[in-house]
């Protein structure tokens, strides 16, 4: 496939070698060879089916190469030993979250800086976040922390949130704690989900999330060891009915399936049209940082900034200081959501006192986006780089694009060139652009916006820009 000349049998040949059972069908069925009978069975079902075989037998991982986990059972009194040792290996060696999928769950998500810590992750900084019950039958307010959905009875669980509320961060650190308890989750995005072929997507999502996790060897695990997140389902196209049919056909696969949305209409929705399973869930809203989360916020970020212990008193002034400062600015029109927050307190660390005036969320964007270029570009090439991203986010606009191929970039710069100066090639300034993490190269190698902010403010500026044409 990948036209790379090699000696030997081709890629069907040695992947059905590999693959025990079949080989053994397929020289029973097409030679006289006698070999011994050969059967293949599900890890929960293994001791059970063991029971009903005749000793001596040959135990082995059906798709596995080399001789780990490989046992002849002679007597029924080994079995319970070689299973203790059998199964947490299969376990490990099958069930590890890939380098990239690893890389995207410590992930920030967005282009911040610290000056105790050139590029922060998502633990230097995360603070767990308080629920609202949006679906109790108590009268006075229910909330709960974040890191309790985990132990909850029911079966769904949806989270409600505002952009840049959070979901997607709330997810990744749930995925985290599932995995530290040897349970075994998938992310889905909403907007990924094109039709109600569910199987598909987790199938997709276990290959690239997994680095040796099949969908056979994952159906082999008990139910309860499956979990799904479907992150921001109302970006999703499809029609209520197919996220029904999807709805309905993930409860078969998975134990619990956690989803997130912007808003209460799309759960309304199906909730009206599936009232009978929609009844068994949880709905809760992501609440912005009060005075007691913002305050665990700045005292990490200023620990952050100290290599050395910090005496209390001089902790307390500081966090308070920066507190005042905080407050002064999001009792505008900015929401107290993390957010905003790390990106106000970016700009009170690393600016002059005019330079953190924000007044409306464009603001917050905007010195986002900036700081980004000022970091990894250079302030001199500020503007015009800016503008290059306006009018690439407009032509993504217009044409319906959610990604471009390198080729199609290059194009579209040949385009501009035709109408506005740059200081850069092509080549350097696509690798700029990825090192500022303002575009994202996914890995069937084509070139999206890394952030849906950073996609929305420059369409948003280019129309407000060129709104006479």
């Amino acid at each position: 496939e990948a036209e790379i000349p090699f000696t030997g049998s081709n890629s069907y040949s040695s992947r059905l070698c590999m693959d025990k059972y079949r080989s053994s069908i397929l020289v029973q069925s097409t030679t006289d060879l006698s070999i011994p009978n050969t059967k293949i069975v599900r890890l929960k079902d293994l001791q059970y089916e063991l029971n009903k075989i005749s000793l001596p037998i040959f135990l082995k991982p059906n798709k596995n190469g080399s001789s780990i986990c490989s046992y002849i059972i002679k007597d029924l009194n080994d079995i319970e030993e070689i299973l203790n040792e059998f199964l947490p290996i299969q376990l490990r060696s099958q069930f590890n979250f890939s380098s990239s999928f690893n890389s995207y769950l410590d992930e920030l998500g967005i282009p911040l800086s610290h000056p105790g810590k050139d590029d922060l992750c998502l633990n230097d900084v995360f603070i767990e976040p308080d629920l609202k019950v949006l679906n109790s039958a108590n009268l006075n307010p229910v909330y709960i922390s974040m890191s309790n959905t985990i132990n909850l009875l029911t079966k769904k669980v949806f989270y409600i949130g505002k952009d840049q509320s959070g979901k997607t961060t709330i997810f990744k650190k749930l995925i985290r704690d599932y995995y530290g308890k040897s349970v075994y989750p998938v992310l889905i995005r909403g907007s990924d989900i094109k039709n109600a072929n569910i199987d598909k997507h987790v199938r997709a999502a276990l290959e690239k999330q997994y680095s040796d996790l099949n969908w056979d060897a994952y159906m082999q695990l008990d139910k309860s060891k499956r979990v799904v997140f479907i992150d921001d389902l109302d970006l999703s196209t499809i029609s209520i009915a197919s996220k029904i049919k999807i709805f309905d056909r993930l409860k078969d696969i998975f134990s619990i399936i956690h989803s997130s949305m912007r808003d209460t209409e799309l759960y309304s929705s199906i909730s009206q049209k599936s009232e009978f399973y929609w009844n068994d869930s949880n709905l809760f809203e992501i609440l912005p940082f009060g005075q007691v989360k913002k305050d665990e916020l700045i005292r990490k970020s200023v620990l952050l900034s100290n290599e050395e212990p910090i005496e209390d008193e001089l902790l307390i002034r500081q966090v308070d200081g920066l507190y005042k400062k905080i407050q002064d600015i999001t009792l505008t029109k900015i929401p107290s959501y993390p957010f905003f927050l790390l990106m106000i307190l970016q700009g009170i660390t690393t600016s002059s006192p005019s330079d953190y005036k924000f007044t409306a969320y464009g603001d917050c964007y905007l010195a986002l986006i900036v700081f980004s270029i000022h970091k990894y570009i250079g302030p001199q090439k500020s503007e015009a780089y800016l503008n290059f991203l306006s009018c690439l986010s407009y032509d993504f606009f217009i044409n319906r694009r959610s990604s471009i191929t390198e080729d199609q970039l290059k194009q579209f710069y040949i385009n501009y060139l035709q109408e506005y100066n740059f200081p850069d090639e092509m080549t350097p300034m696509l690798n700029n652009l990825l090192k500022a993490k303002l575009l994202h190269r996914t890995h069937d190698d084509l070139i999206k916006f890394n952030h849906p902010f950073v996609l929305h403010f420059c369409i948003a500026r280019y129309l407000a820009r060129n709104y006479h044409q």
